[in-house]
């Protein structure tokens, strides 16, 4: 879980996702600078969430706004 949440906040999506909180074993809490593009980091965040699948059980990710909304995909 440690790894993901690095490389959450080290790779490109920095500039878009403002903190990576492990909520409980198998959940983050990503949060989102306000004008960030949200269907982009979600695709982002899946696709390197899937090279960890083989290695450990499955995270739920939850996606908010840095003023506490929640990020939906319309």
């Amino acid at each position: 879980m440690k790894n993901m949440i690095s490389i959450l906040k080290e790779t490109a999506l920095a500039d878009d996702i403002k903190d990576v909180e492990q909520v409980s074993e198998n959940r983050l809490k990503i949060v989102l600078n306000k004008d960030a593009d949200v269907h982009r980091i979600v695709r982002k965040v899946n696709e390197i969430d899937s090279e960890f699948w083989k290695t450990r059980e499955p995270i739920s990710m939850e996606y908010v706004f840095e003023d506490g909304t929640s990020a939906t995909l319309a």
